[in-house]
């Protein structure tokens, strides 16, 4: 293989000298067919996390495709802020590089959400409202489920994300010291 052929789009054509032999290949992405990140609203005391899930980016042909993400449970300490937005991922490139449409395709209110037949990816943009602004770190799991080739497939990714809580300073007027 040639050294562009590590590089651009999943799937690419092979030519040799002979120009009767060519193949045509369908490369996995780097990173796998299902990522998730997040990012905090701030860096310290953040109260919002924007959760970013990228779906099938490999374009499987998936029959009944389900996204599941747990949004609001007690180990959480977190709930689902405003709609779960749907955007078409109109290229993915072989080091896991995504282009997506400006405008989301669907909403949902709710997981899991059922995306129904699917032979593209998606990325699926929410937001999370912390319940109570002491959390410091969170561990997050989406999974995608359906069939494929009339077989069950299960993809999942989990995501770490740190948000540092310091507790504000207090000011105090006329504090008098011990024996004043």
């Amino acid at each position: 293989f040639t050294e562009g052929v590590k590089q651009g789009e999943l799937q690419q054509t092979i030519k040799f000298d002979d120009p009767q032999k060519t193949f045509e290949l369908k490369f996995a992405p780097v990173g796998g067919e299902l990522t998730k990140t997040a990012i905090a609203n701030k860096l310290m005391n953040g109260n919002e996390v924007t959760w970013t899930v990228d779906i099938n980016k490999a374009s499987r042909d998936i029959k009944v495709a389900e996204l599941s993400d747990v949004t609001t449970s007690t180990e959480m300490n977190h709930e689902l802020l405003g709609d779960i937005e749907v955007y078409e991922i109109t290229k993915v490139s072989m080091d896991g590089n995504v282009e997506v449409a400006a405008t989301p395709t669907n909403t949902f209110t709710s997981f899991p959400i059922n995306l129904g037949d699917i032979n593209k990816p998606y990325r699926i943009v929410y937001k999370s409202k912390l319940k109570e602004n002491k959390t410091t770190s969170f561990t997050n799991t989406a999974t995608l489920t359906g069939t494929e080739n009339g077989k069950q497939i299960s993809q999942s990714d989990t995501f770490d994300i740190e948000l540092p809580f310091y507790e504000h300073l207090v000011k105090q007027k006329d504090v008098k010291k011990e024996g004043q």
